[in-house]
Formats: structure tokens, sequence, C-alpha cells
């Protein structure tokens, strides 16, 4: 009698150490689909960025918004300070 209690046992903890997998399966693969949809997701963002910061695009966006290009530009000189690029080092 005992070793068939024993035996009942077993094949329950057997059973719920089996249920416990599968549960633990269906998350996987629950986590699993839930990166492919955001992997795929990044992907079409980063298309989607790439072409916001195409030069053509900003220069089309910029020229609807009524911004034009200048026909002469004027470099103003520094004013208070040393000219050049600012890296020069005082000795």
């Amino acid at each position: 009698m005992l070793a068939l209690g024993t035996l009942l046992a077993s094949l329950l903890l057997v059973g719920g150490a089996h249920a416990y997998l599968t549960a633990g399966q269906v998350r996987l693969a629950r986590l699993q689909e839930q990166l492919g949809s955001a992997q795929a997701r990044e992907r079409g963002l980063q298309v989607q960025v790439a072409q916001l910061e195409n030069p053509s695009h900003v220069v089309t966006q910029a020229q609807q918004q009524g911004l034009t290009v200048p026909s002469q530009v004027t470099d103003l000189p520094l004013v208070g300070g040393e000219s050049g690029s600012g890296s020069a080092q005082k000795q």
C-alpha cells in the first residue's frame, strides 16, 4: 500500500512539474512574439528617422514652412574675443 501511495505522489509531482514547464513555455513564446513585434517596430522607426533626416526632405519641409535660401551670406566678426576657432591657447 505504501508503494502505491508513493507511486501516486510521484505521478502527481511529475504532472505538476509538467504543468509548470508548459506554463513557462507558453510565457516564453508570448515574450518571443512581443520581442519580434518590438524589433519590427524599431526597424520601421529607423527607416522613418532615415527618411526624415534626409537633406532633401529637410529642404522640402523648410520651403513648405516659408524658409528660403539666402541670396547672400555674410560672416560676422567675433566681438570681444580672439578670431579663429577658439581652440588657440594663450602662452
